[in-house]
């Protein structure tokens, strides 16, 4: 999955008012960003998402591009650092585990004003 139509569809998803879903969304994408830079596409990141139509699911895909590219020891793209949106007050991708995502939370979704775990990020 591209973060082109990652976009697309959690927007759809998003105007249906399932932000689970779109959420998922989300986390597939993570495991083929990571798929794809563990196999060497450095060009999986450069072509960037479209607006999602909700601050916080821009800010995330921003946050997450920036966080998984330096874990994969490159720079991050253009479009994620050029990407100011930083939510006040914070969102807690996990509303429940919040005393835990704000120590887990990446830093490149911290300064975005995303709160998230460790476990959100890491599929079995």
């Amino acid at each position: 999955m591209t973060f082109s139509r990652a976009s697309s569809e959690i927007r759809r998803l998003l105007e249906a008012r399932d932000e689970r879903n779109a959420l998922r969304v989300v986390f597939q994408l993570v495991d083929d960003m990571r798929r794809a830079l563990g196999d060497g596409r450095e060009g999986f990141l450069e072509l960037g998402p479209m607006p999602t139509g909700d601050r916080r699911f821009d800010a995330l895909l921003a946050g997450l591009a920036e966080h998984e590219a330096r874990e994969a020891g490159q720079s991050p793209p253009k479009w994620a650092t050029r990407l100011s949106v930083v939510l006040d007050p914070p969102w807690y991708v996990s509303p429940y585990l919040r005393a835990m995502a704000e120590v887990e939370s990446p830093e490149p979704l911290r300064a975005r004003g995303i709160l998230i775990t460790a476990a959100d990020l890491t599929r079995v």
